[in-house]
């Protein structure tokens, strides 16, 4: 199926209406095993007894995939194909082509074309019977470059090719053969050049259908089209290369054998030689009473108002004079006339239909001209003929007729065009219906045969061209009928959709006629959506078929109705022709909803990490990319945060950090998303944009702004803690005073640091710390000597310092006497015996004295212990003299950390005594 859109809805009405009463029946399309090459009609023939059509062009073949052949398939009367059959050279196959076909009285066909063999082509022809299966095909081999580009059956049975062939060195001779039936080797050949003297030209062309009528001046001579005469024999034109490489039309008569009765030259009378141009015969037939009638173009230089190629016939007896001639230019100066294709009516004394174009000033440009002759030439349908036409440039390309009706193919614009008229006389000739057919949207297709068998049965092929670069052989049978398409369905939307999902829509078109006639397809989805399009090649009758229109983005959300409607010019029963339904769209929307961090001023050189807070406020899961982008920008001049971000959107920017993430969140979830860390610098103002990009979003939330400013670097240091000594500790310990010190600015400083301890103590270190970092300033031993409450203080001193409030740290420490013995300096009073006696206070809080006497020196072990019966803590472990002693225990352990409160015992223990007394430890 075939669709086309187009962009205004009046336009689209005036095509279908323009279509009338006549539709295909069934249209069809041979495109070769692979879809990819070259296929294209050129000649097809009617069998109007049995209806069935032959069609015979350049196609792919099964057996010969990706390349090109010589085919010829043949259609039954409802368009089923009954087979497909062809050949093809023996080289790459790049160029093969059947050129034309003919039937012979018992139903065998001829076909004629061009074949590449190794190193060249060869002007081929095959034989067929009426089933496909080929009989024999030759070659010329004449080992240059040859082709047939007609062939013909006459009065006896006897055939005939012409084309143009490598006879004669540097410049390609008129040829004429005839053909063996029965072997198809070449009972004679004739080869002719017009000027041996002449420049070559020695190029290639394509093929006749319709590249010829661009490419015959790449040929020398060559004859391109011929039809058998009434008595015996056969007429050939074409056109022959002269001295001064101008072309001239060339007709000649043959006879079964192979005489030449005459050669005629033609080129414009009121022309003269030294203004010469070329002058070109495309098409010939031959009238019952031996007339002969050819057409193409001539070439008209008077001297002064004229110059350019005219559309021309010439009548020539059956003795090759020249009996009169038609050359028309109905627009001088505005372009050049062609005649493509003549045929001649079954009257007494027969009239001529000529079909070409005439070119006419823009915006009308070449117009399809058709015109109609009695047997001299004198026009029975005006000066210009039945001219059909657009702004585009129309050809038409061939011409038929048949029981009182004129049927002309060609093409309008990049369409295929087919025209129907009546043969009746009038001076202003009025189209009775046109139809088109439109392959693809700025695509070149055309029709480049046609017959028919009366008005129902009207054949038309030609080449549709596929995105992609390949053609199929488009042929369809039109005919009056009842068209009655339907809209049954809405394919697609259905059901729900995210917001913003892209969608096809289609929707499904029956065909309860019996043609198929062109069909204007209308979608609309809520109010922002409308599509048209024009189905050329819909279903066939009874069939249905999807048709597709642009993309729809889904909105609005919510319930969104969606309607097809189709139009058909004479649509039978219009009640059924259109469709609704609805579609619910689903709203989808994430959104970034603020840059987190940074947050300015930063000092140049702080190291950050970016972040931004992300939200879902759709109905359904999103997993979605996020990113966070920092640009420099000159600065703006309002202070305005949102009037700067706009004003540095609007300026110069360059993108110095960017990072991405993937995210999920779900109905409603918020969440923020840190990026890689950025270092700040070098000062400036930045424009920071956080933004989310999911498919079908509405991007109106999708992104956040906001500013920053890094300012030049700060000088700032402080302490920020004393971690030594700590708060408590006992006389004479040793300890190593550090502290916490942090850079709080923005540069890397060299400062001093002083820690002081009372009166008595102070020490200095140096350090260097980078932006940002913190580290620990350790100074020289302290011995805690001077019991009691002492200030401890550490302070950093940096020249410039932008923070000294942050520049020192304090705190108290108590240094308590340590635990150990109290004994007397003088002993006065010797003890009787061992004693441990009672400690006091008990319970205690702070300190404990515990008294004990030594009737003699001893080393004594007191040691205190916890209530599990662990030691705590050793208060003496060495020889001490006799007398009265004190053991002092300030609660801490052996590392010298308090205890928890309980109850402890202390155990006195020498070689000959021990005793225990038991400790309260209060909170």
């Amino acid at each position: 199926m075939r669709t086309c859109r187009l962009f205004a809805v009046l336009s689209l009405l005036a095509a279908v209406a323009a279509a009338g009463g006549v539709n295909p029946a069934w249209i069809k399309h041979y495109v070769g095993p692979s879809q990819s090459q070259f296929n294209e009609a050129t000649d097809s023939y009617l069998d109007t007894l049995t209806g069935n059509l032959l069609v015979v062009g350049a196609g792919e073949l099964a057996g010969n995939p990706n390349g090109l052949d010589l085919v010829v398939m043949k259609y039954r009367p409802d368009g089923t194909r009954a087979w497909v059959s062809g050949f093809s050279g023996t080289g790459t196959s790049s160029g093969d082509i059947a050129q034309a076909v003919a039937v012979d009285s018992a139903g065998n066909i001829y076909i004629a074309g061009r074949a590449n063999n190794t190193g060249h082509d060869d002007a081929a022809w095959a034989k067929y019977d009426s089933n496909g299966v080929e009989l024999w095909h030759r070659y010329s081999g004449l080992g240059g470059d040859d082709e047939a580009f007609d062939i013909a059956i006459g009065k006896s049975g006897d055939v005939y090719i012409c084309g143009s062939d490598s006879g004669y060195g540097f410049l390609t001779g008129y040829m004429v053969a005839r053909i063996n039936p029965s072997s198809g080797d070449t009972l004679w050949t004739r080869t002719y050049v017009l000027d041996t003297t002449a420049f070559a030209r020695r190029n290639r062309g394509k093929d006749l259908h319709p590249d010829y009528f661009d490419d015959y001046s790449l040929y020398d001579n060559a004859a391109v089209s011929l039809a058998a005469c009434p008595d015996s024999g056969i007429v050939t034109t074409g056109h022959g290369s002269d001295f001064d490489w101008m072309l001239e039309w060339w007709t000649m008569r043959f006879t079964p054998s192979g005489v030449r009765s005459w050669a005629a030259v033609y080129h414009n009378p009121t022309t003269t030689m030294d203004n010469g141009d070329d002058d070109v015969a495309f098409d010939v037939k031959v009238a019952k009473n031996g007339d002969i009638y050819a057409v193409g173009f001539d070439y008209q230089d008077n001297g002064s108002t004229s110059q350019g190629y005219n559309y021309a016939v010439v009548r020539y007896s059956p003795s090759g004079s020249r009996l009169n001639y038609r050359s028309l230019n109905v627009a001088s100066e505005h372009g050049d006339d062609y005649a493509f294709s003549v045929t001649l009516d079954d009257s007494s004394t027969q009239n001529v239909y000529v079909t070409g174009t005439l070119a006419y000033p823009y915006p009308l440009n070449e117009q399809v001209s058709t015109m109609k002759f009695n047997s001299t030439l004198t026009s029975r349908w005006g000066t210009a003929g039945a001219t059909f036409g657009s702004t585009a440039d129309d050809r038409g390309y061939s011409v038929f007729y048949r029981k009182g009706r004129v049927y002309v193919a060609g093409r309008s614009g990049n369409d295929i065009i087919v025209l129907g008229y009546t043969a009746t006389n009038a001076a202003s000739k009025d189209t009775l219906w046109t139809y088109r057919f439109d392959g693809n949207d700025q695509m070149i297709d055309f029709g480049t045969t046609i017959c028919a068998s009366d008005t129902d049965h009207v054949f038309v092929s030609g080449e549709v061209s596929h995105t992609g670069g390949w053609t199929s052989i488009y042929t369809a049978r039109l005919r009056y009928g009842r068209p009655e398409m339907e809209v049954n369905a809405i394919v697609a939307p259905q059901g729900s959709f995210d917001h913003y999902d892209t969608v096809i829509p289609r929707a499904r078109i029956k065909n309860n006629g019996d043609v198929i006639p062109p069909v204007n397809a209308f979608m609309y989805i809520g109010l922002p959506y409308g599509d048209t399009i024009q189905v050329f090649d819909g279903p066939a009758p009874g069939q249905s078929a999807v048709v597709s229109f642009k993309p729809w983005a889904a909105h609005p959300t919510g319930l969104v109705q969606v309607r097809c409607s189709i139009e058909v010019e004479g649509d039978t029963v219009p009640s059924n022709d259109f469709f609704t339904d609805t579609v619910q769209v689903i709203p989808i929307d994430v959104a970034c909803r603020q840059i987190v961090a940074p947050v300015g001023p930063l000092d140049s050189g702080t190291s950050v990490t970016p972040t931004a807070r992300f939200k879902n406020l759709g109905t359904t899961t999103q997993t979605f990319p996020v990113w966070f982008r920092i640009e420099t920008a000159a600065r703006a001049a309002c202070g305005d945060t949102r009037r700067r971000a706009r004003s540095l959107t609007a300026g110069k920017v360059a993108q110095v950090y960017e990072d991405a993430d993937t995210i999920t969140l779900s109905p409603q979830e918020s969440t923020n998303v840190s990026f890689a860390s950025w270092l700040a610098a070098p000062q400036d103002t930045y424009l920071m944009k956080a933004f989310s990009a999911i498919l079908d979003d509405g991007p109106a939330n999708d992104t956040a702004i906001a500013l920053l400013v890094v300012r030049r670097p700060r000088h700032d240091v402080g302490a920020s803690a004393i971690l030594a000594p700590p708060d408590t500790v006992d006389s004479g310990s040793v300890i190593a005073p550090r502290a916490v010190i942090t850079n709080f600015g923005g540069a890397r400083d060299s400062f001093r640091i002083r820690f002081a301890v009372g009166s008595f103590f102070s020490r200095e270190t140096v350090m260097i710390l980078p932006i940002g970092s913190i580290d620990t300033a350790e100074f020289a031993q302290w011995t805690a000597n001077q019991v009691g409450t002492h200030l401890v203080r550490c302070s950093t001193m940096l020249a410039g310092d932008s923070n000294p409030s942050n520049d020192f740290t304090q705190r108290q420490v108590v240094v308590r006497p340590a635990p150990g013995i109290e004994s007397p300096d003088e002993i006065s009073v010797i003890p009787r015996e061992y004693s441990l006696g009672s400690p006091r206070p008990n319970p205690f809080v702070g300190r404990i004295h515990v008294p004990f006497a030594l009737p003699r020196s001893s080393r004594v072990l007191l040691q205190v212990y916890d209530a599990a019966g662990a030691l705590v803590r050793t208060l003496n472990a060495s020889e001490l003299r006799a007398g009265f002693h004190h053991a002092r225990w300030n609660g801490t352990d052996e590392r010298g950390s308090p205890v928890k409160p309980g109850t402890y015992f202390c155990r006195m223990q020498t070689a000959s005594y021990t005793q225990i007394v038991k400790l309260v430890l209060s909170q």
